[in-house]
């Protein structure tokens, strides 16, 4: 154990910070789990979202943004195509920002402008001077943050050690965008995995340096329990392509006609909301769906629905399954990462499927809505396996990495 003074203080910079995605809630749970334990944090976000969802942030924690305003990066519904097996195959072997609405490799520094990179410039030397010679790291939270440090380091206007994460998994990426990826990260001190499987998949493609870390789930403790609980599936995520909305509601169509006093609950908002609320319309299950909008407290959502839903064609470590799980309730989930399989264990505390499957996932919604006490053995099993992904058990973690990385340097 570090004592506090001896801690490095930690940088975050990330795209953005006022949002309620997953990274952005990872970010928030992150760096006020780290100041609570006395950890000097600052924030830095490049730029503040188009409908901020300002966060509760530890008075000690400092944040701020490179620049006012962010281009829109969610591509027009006219300019999209259907998410796909075609499209998928498309997605790997061409670069998966088309099918996403990414920003291609090429476009890394390109996404800042030069005051912006003049900026966070300064800012670093400013939060390395008012700490007087203490140790202090940079991580960048996704491969486009690591990017711009990597260039001021290149420029030589950056002596801390930095690290670049990646919220997604290794079958995530085409081969083209890792190896751009590879060379953003080369000079970083570790590039973060958030599995051991992804991790491998990684340092086998040529990887350096390559660490994991999990994400965390909520604190659990008697606060996290089981209320009574609505005849509901809840599925809580951004309405983007790559999240499969479409396909919890194609398989809420099959199963609801048997059971008339259920309904589906989608939590958020996005670029597909009125599509799937037309999709609803046109599968004429309307009348059992509700779109909730976004929620701010995941848990108290989670902690009156029986079953939690996540349909995605790709994930990285979800936090929705933790959150759902540290109320007791199971969830069924595409078999989309190792972040997904690593949480779930397939007839022990939740349901895998294969992704995709429109039937397969009907089926093990069927059979969860109709078995309650099944339900409760998987949910209470899931609450015992989100122990592991504590916030304490990540913070220790995340201890390991960057207080060894302040005190050598790379």
């Amino acid at each position: 154990m570090v004592d506090v003074d001896d801690q490095a203080a930690v940088l975050f910079y990330a795209p953005t910070f006022d949002a309620l995605g997953g990274g952005e809630v990872w970010l928030n749970r992150i760096a006020n789990g780290m100041a609570q334990e006395g950890r000097i944090i600052r924030v830095i976000g490049k730029a503040p979202p188009h409908a901020p969802v300002r966060h509760s942030w530890n008075p000690e924690i400092r944040t701020e943004y490179l620049e006012p305003t962010a281009p829109h990066m969610d591509l027009p519904t006219s300019r999209r195509r259907p998410v796909t097996a075609r499209t998928m195959r498309i997605a790997r072997t061409a670069g998966d920002w088309a099918l996403r609405g990414w920003r291609p490799p090429s476009a890394f520094l390109s996404d800042v402008s030069p005051t912006a990179l003049d900026r966070l410039s300064g800012l670093i030397a400013e939060f390395a001077q008012e700490l007087g010679g203490r140790r202090a790291v940079i991580v960048c939270t996704d491969v486009y943050t690591g990017s711009h440090v990597a260039e001021l380091k290149r420029r030589g206007r950056v002596d801390l050690p930095y690290f670049v994460m990646h919220h997604n998994s290794f079958a995530s990426l085409s081969r083209g965008t890792r190896g751009a990826y590879r060379r953003a990260a080369s000079a970083a001190e570790s590039f973060i995995a958030l599995t051991d499987e992804d991790a491998r998949a990684f340092r086998h493609d040529g990887f350096e340096r390559v660490a994991t870390v999990h994400n965390p789930g909520p604190r659990i403790s008697g606060a996290n329990h089981a209320g009574p609980r609505e005849r509901s599936v809840s599925w809580l995520a951004r309405m983007t392509d790559v999240k499969r909305g479409d396909l919890a509601l194609r398989a809420w169509a099959r199963v609801v006609g048997d059971f008339a006093d259920w309904r589906l609950v989608l939590y958020g908002d996005g670029p597909e909301r009125q599509r799937l609320e037309q999709l609803a319309r046109r599968l004429r299950v309307q009348s059992s769906v509700v779109f909730a909008g976004v929620t701010d407290d995941p848990i108290s959502a989670w902690s009156t629905t029986s079953i939690g839903l996540l349909t995605s064609n790709f994930e990285g470590w979800p936090l929705v399954i933790a959150e759902a799980a540290s109320v007791e309730v199971p969830t069924i989930a595409t078999d989309s990462s190792p972040g997904v399989r690593e949480q779930i264990r397939d007839g022990e505390d939740g349901l895998l499927v294969r992704v995709g499957d429109e039937r397969a996932l009907a089926e093990a919604l069927r059979t969860l809505m109709r078995d309650s006490r099944m339900r409760h053995e998987l949910g209470a099993a899931a609450r015992r396996h989100a122990l592991e992904y504590d916030l304490s058990r990540v913070l220790d973690e995340w201890r390991a990495v960057v207080d060894q990385a302040g005190e050598s340097g790379h």
